[in-house]
């Protein structure tokens, strides 16, 4: 009995599953020929070939300007699309308002941070920021092919904010709604679960496959981040102890008050965090811990005290690499960036792709830089 012939859907799909592990190799073995991929890859070269013509159709791949040093006749390389498609990265934090546009080659184009007013607690006001802030870039919404939102509160798998503590304006279907419109792709995620997204793909746990994100400030905010996915749990708040605590209880770490040393009224603060985030690496068990926020920030000697007492209340059997973050206080609008280029690169190749790692980590991290 003859097999069956795959139909031109099967067809479409493969052709572009080709396309996505061609896409793969050039975002880590940039510039690359036909025969480096091959190589790599196990794909014949009619195969690359016509996937190369897909990923140049996608504006993603085009050909290397230097051809190859090699002898004979040489070969054309290709490498990553130097002006590939755009995506919008936002974050909507307590004091700032963040954006960031970059292309899906992982590069940033430019990015801003607008001081918040009681004037901006509307959808709207985001709205006429994102308007500013790509007119300013001369760039129109219809160049944008996603946006990724990173939010304080809780969100569910459709972009919904069922619950924000601190931006309760944006709380419903609203947001979600009015970007649609705008945009063809919008993300919208916890703001904790994308710092660890972003550590864990681009920063200082990037080589581990389990990551748990913990910031400590005037809260404690943590993520979970499981190869390659963000754990939400089926309500949502898997990992987030944000609001476990009234406020009042932990108070704010700010850099002038805090000492050399942990002193009497911190010692009980860090046992209550390490505690906590121990009980976490329990049921997970990470292969990394990323303490972060304005205590880590302050003080050495604090970070040791906390890593120390982490490692006495957490499974004896394991031992999860404790570090701090890359992206510091930049670490969700990274992860924003990080799930608006996933969401982009889903919609052309129908399904999940290496998310290209960012050329200029620095670029992100300046968003301090312009307020107004």
């Amino acid at each position: 009995m003859k097999p069956k012939r795959m139909d031109s859907a099967g067809m479409a799909a493969l052709h572009l599953g080709n396309a996505a592990t061609c896409y793969a190799h050039l975002q880590h073995h940039a510039p690359a020929s036909i025969t480096d991929i091959s190589q790599a890859t196990k794909l014949t070269r009619p195969t690359i070939a016509a996937a190369l013509k897909t990923l140049q159709s996608f504006q993603l791949v085009s050909e290397a300007s230097k051809p190859s040093e090699r002898f004979g006749r040489p070969a054309r390389l290709y490498e990553l699309n130097s002006d590939s498609p755009k995506v919008l990265a936002i974050t909507e934090e307590r004091d700032h308002r963040r954006l960031l546009l970059g292309r899906l080659n992982g590069d940033v184009i430019s990015s801003i941070s607008i001081k918040r007013t009681a004037e901006m607690n509307t959808v709207a006001s985001l709205k006429l920021s994102i308007e500013d802030f790509l007119s300013k870039n001369d760039d129109s919404i219809t160049e944008i092919r996603a946006v990724g939102i990173a939010i304080s509160g809780t969100v569910d798998n459709q972009g919904t904010i069922l619950r924000s503590t601190r931006c309760p304006y944006l709380e419903g279907s609203e947001l979600s709604d009015e970007l649609s419109e705008m945009f063809p792709l919008v993300a919208i995620e916890n703001d904790a679960n994308l710092a660890a997204c972003s550590e864990g793909t681009w920063g200082s746990a990037r080589d581990n496959s389990t990551v748990i994100y913990v910031s400590v400030g005037n809260r404690i905010v943590t993520g979970i981040y499981s190869n390659g996915t963000i754990v939400r749990g089926s309500f949502f708040n898997a990992g987030e102890i944000a609001d476990f605590m009234d406020n009042t209880f932990f108070p704010a770490f700010l850099p002038s008050t805090v000492e050399q040393n942990p002193s009497e009224t911190q010692a009980p603060i860090l046992e209550g965090v390490a505690a906590m985030t121990a009980m976490i690496c329990r049921v997970i068990d990470p292969d990394a811990v990323v303490l972060a926020g304005q205590l880590m920030e302050s003080s050495p000697e604090l970070l040791t005290a906390l890593t120390q007492t982490l490692k006495r209340a957490s499974n004896p059997n394991s031992h999860p690499t404790i570090t701090t973050p890359v992206f510091a206080a930049d670490a969700a609008l990274a992860g924003a960036f990080i799930i608006a280029l996933d969401k982009a690169l889903q919609d052309i190749f129908c399904q999940r792709v290496t998310v290209a790692p960012i050329s200029d980590i620095d670029s992100v991290r300046s968003t301090h830089a312009s307020n107004r």
